[in-house]
């Protein structure tokens, strides 16, 4: 591997970053982290900017970048501390000093609040974030590549459980075969090579399939629409709808309440869910505010312990909301998997672009 520092892009708008921000933008660094295990450094970057032309209102613009340092050795940091980590840092430059390193420059003493979901979960070792120091900077040595290399593998993430089962058949009729492990209840393994020697698949939970594509460490999955509505990820693209997990998100409360209650009369409810953006922005939609207890599963207890009136869920059959007690009074969306990719790796990739043909294909014919 070239031991010089490449500025190759993952998106159109990755080069522009780096020369826009002593121009005309703002780069804020939405999420930092080494991953030694991988030797990959990374930056998720939000870039902003603001136009203004005579008699015509300012506009704002806001677009996403990523930043992935491959085969680094090690990152160093100064004048940071490793503390607030819902800050989000101004960057000034990424200067090449030899051809083995780099410094990334901050804004001294600054720092932006907000927009930061730390994304790159653990093991983080770096994780530069909060209020800067004068001079303070990211060194990061060893021999660098940023983006990704023509023949790094695909990913594909799909979820555990009953949507997996449904979406066996559709891996079988996209031609993809994993390997043994993967149909065996009892393997802990989560990666699994397949018969395609550029794709792999990797199963996680549910929820975490979205975040995996967002943010590149996976490029295609299979997520429910909830999901996707929940998480409202500008990263991802979901084209096709792979009619499968269907069910439905709903509002359910007590049989005995439901009989004398008015939705149309709410003003302001406490809710029990797993998705709090989507149960806010249902009912802010309505002028009703909504109080959400976030809770991961079990919704059904809330009501009879007095966590909360009422509950937000998915709902299929209707068989666990009526022996628990509680009947569906609000429909909120009517939910279905979607096959997702990663915006950036679209551009990028073009057997990305394959495969959503074939998924496309595969969806049309089940």
């Amino acid at each position: 591997m070239d031991d010089k520092l490449k500025l190759s892009a993952l998106d159109a708008d990755d080069l522009g970053v780096i020369s826009a921000a002593i121009q005309d933008s703002l780069v804020a660094v939405r999420d930092c982290a080494y991953f030694a295990g991988e030797k990959r450094f990374v930056l998720l970057l939000n870039r902003f900017r603001w136009e203004a032309d005579p008699g015509v209102e300012t506009r704002f613009w806001r677009t996403h970048s990523a930043l992935v340092f491959n085969e680094v050795n090690a990152v160093h940091h100064h004048a940071i501390p490793l503390k607030e980590p819902d800050r989000v840092l101004e960057l000034l430059s990424v200067g090449l000093e030899n051809d083995r390193s780099a410094t990334l420059r901050f804004a001294a003493d600054r720092a932006i609040r907000g927009g930061c979901r730390g994304a790159l979960a653990n093991p983080v070792e770096a994780r530069p974030s909060g209020r800067l120091g004068r001079n303070a900077g990211i060194r990061v040595t060893g021999a660098m590549v940023v983006s990704s290399e023509a023949n790094e593998k695909l990913i594909l993430a799909v979820p555990k459980g009953r949507i997996l089962n449904e979406a066996a058949p559709l891996l079988v009729a996209a031609d993809i075969e994993p390997e043994e492990a993967f149909a065996d209840p009892d393997s802990r393994q989560l990666r699994f090579t397949t018969n395609h020697a550029d794709l792999d698949i990797i199963r996680v939970r549910s929820f975490d399939v979205a975040t995996f594509v967002a943010f590149g460490a996976a490029h295609l999955g299979f997520a429910g629409y909830d999901v996707l509505m929940e998480f409202d990820y500008p990263e991802i693209y979901a084209p096709i709808d792979l009619g499968i997990g269907k069910c439905r998100l709903a509002v359910a409360e007590p049989a005995e309440m439901a009989g004398s209650d008015d939705p149309r009369r709410w003003s302001h409810v406490r809710i029990a869910t797993k998705y709090p953006e989507v149960t806010r922005r249902h009912f802010a939609a309505r002028g009703v505010q909504a109080e959400c207890v976030k809770l991961s599963g079990a919704m059904e207890l809330a009501p009879s312990l007095g966590l909360s009136h009422r509950i937000v869920d998915l709902v299929d059959s209707g068989r666990t909301l009526r022996e628990n007690g509680l009947v569906e009074v609000e429909h909120i969306a009517d939910i279905t998997s979607r096959f997702i990719v990663n915006r950036a790796a679209l551009k990028t990739r073009p057997e990305v672009g394959h495969w959503v043909d074939r998924f496309r294909e595969v969806s049309k014919a089940a």
